[in-house]
This record gives structure tokens, sequence and C-alpha cells, in this order.
């Protein structure tokens, strides 16, 4: 069996440091273009946070393929 085809996507994540102290969570994204519009989107309010810091954080993705006439999945040929 061969080891299935790898892909390395980023993962943007965006926290909030708050007046108190606690970081939160804010929001996350996949694609960067996403950041700016998705917080405008959710409506972040801006006073609530002392400073509000983007993470990029990479994921890997394994591409299966599936089996002619089946229900089950194979690695992907690598090439």
């Amino acid at each position: 069996m061969q080891k299935p085809k790898r892909r390395i996507k980023a993962f943007y994540v965006v926290t909030g440091k708050t007046i108190d102290g606690n970081n939160e969570n804010i929001a996350e994204f996949t694609h960067k273009g996403q950041i700016f519009k998705g917080l405008r989107k959710i409506g972040l309010d801006f006073d609530k946070y002392q400073s509000i810091t983007i993470h990029k954080s990479p994921i890997v993705v394994y591409e299966y393929e599936k089996e002619h006439n089946s229900n089950h999945y194979r690695p992907k040929s690598t090439k």
C-alpha cells in the first residue's frame, strides 16, 4: 500500500486578549482573504479587546480516492 498524497494547507486562527487578560478565540478561517471580511461580517467589537492576533497554523490533508464499485477508499497514488 502506498502512502497517501499529502497537502499542507494554511489555517488561520484569530485570537483576542480581553481587558481582563483572558485570551479568546474569535474566529477561524481557511483563506487569508476571508479574515477581514469575516471579522466585519460577525460584527467584531474592537473596544472589547486589548490586542488581536492572527496565527497561521498548517494542517496536513491526506487525499484518498474511492475504489471502483466499492465503498472503500484507498490512498491516491503519488506521481
